[in-house]
């Protein structure tokens, strides 16, 4: 359904979708007036065929598009739910990568990392650019054979 041709009307129905009440909607929409006519206009506005379906259409698509939203306990919910699945079916593969990603999320894995250490001393000048080439401020570095920048 297209939008409403009276942009009034569009506007009361949006605001409707989201959750505001008639009175709220109808001032929202651009009326000017008092409550109880606010809360009178607004209830003949809901009434309008054009209007309540333009809220259900609008409703809808919110509806649908908060389903699509993944959040982080979603994406967890639903991998328990595939492992379960998994194990069910004697799919170990799939339970044990669902395990692992869990796992991971909750942090009981880590790369390893290689961290050897190493004498400053022993590296040689190329070695020692190659370490401080990601260094950047500016300054220099002074070298038995010379200066580094």
């Amino acid at each position: 359904m297209p939008t409403l041709k009276s942009p009034k009307h569009e506007l009361f129905a949006q605001a409707i979708s989201r959750g505001e009440n008639g009175r709220a909607a109808y001032r929202e929409a651009g009326y000017v007036c008092s409550d109880a006519a606010a809360d009178a206009a607004a209830s003949r506005l809901l009434k309008s065929d054009k209007v309540s379906n333009r809220v259900a259409e609008l409703k809808g698509r919110q509806a649908t598009a908060e389903a699509t939203i993944l959040t982080k306990a979603k994406v967890l919910e639903m991998l328990v739910a595939d492992r379960t699945l998994a194990r069910e079916n004697n799919q170990s593969a799939a339970a044990i990568k669902a395990d692992e990603l869990l796992g991971r999320e909750v942090g009981l894995f880590t790369e390893k990392k290689d961290i050897r250490v190493r004498n400053v001393s022993d590296l040689s000048e190329d070695e020692l650019k190659g370490l401080l080439s990601g260094i950047d401020d500016g300054s220099e570095i002074e070298a038995e054979s010379g200066t580094i920048n």
